[in-house]
């Protein structure tokens, strides 16, 4: 679940940095915001989503985390998603809200956010990370994008690797892919 995690964080570091589609505002969503630069308030951005401190990022986890997974309950839905959903992003161009552990929301949980799924505000994104999404409600699954993460194998890692010095230019010894 580590690996799946560190991917939604870094999907929702890239989400929080996009600017909004053309014609929402004449100026730049970082120079709106008052940054110098548009590095700069990427830096902010992905510094404040790593702390967990990013006004626009929701994150749902399931209830006593720190002992093992347990539940999102209803309440768990309700605070964090049905009663914020409409309150447009504070810094960004969208909020995203990130259920940890999805496959724990209880078939309440699941009804409760399915309701705010059927018809999502423009400006909000959901990430559910699952690693078990036959727990999740078909009619929840039909209306998400599904990305199923999975190791690379040792081969298509030296493929990979072969692209790139080749991309590159660089010249290298088969066995030394092998050892990378």
């Amino acid at each position: 679940m580590a690996l799946l995690k560190s991917a939604a964080m870094e999907f929702t570091e890239q989400l929080l940095c996009r600017e909004p589609a053309e014609g929402q505002g004449k100026l730049s969503l970082y120079a709106s915001r008052g940054y110098e630069s548009r590095t700069a308030w990427e830096d902010s951005v992905r510094t404040r989503v790593r702390h967990h401190e990013h006004p626009d990022m929701i994150e749902i986890v399931p209830n006593k985390p720190e002992e093992h997974p347990t539940i999102i309950s209803v309440d768990n839905i309700r605070d964090h998603v049905t009663d914020t959903v409409m309150v447009r992003p504070y810094e960004a161009a969208y909020k995203v809200y990130l259920i940890e552990h999805a496959e724990m929301m209880n078939a309440q949980a699941q009804n409760a956010i399915l309701k705010t799924l059927e018809e999502p505000p423009a400006h909000v994104i959901f990430i559910l990370a699952t690693t078990e999404k036959h727990k999740i409600l078909p009619t929840i699954l039909s209306r998400c994008q599904i990305y199923d993460f999975e190791r690379m194998t040792i081969p298509g890692i030296i493929n990979h690797l072969k692209m790139v010095a080749e991309k590159e230019g660089i010249t290298y010894e088969e066995e030394a892919l092998n050892v990378i």
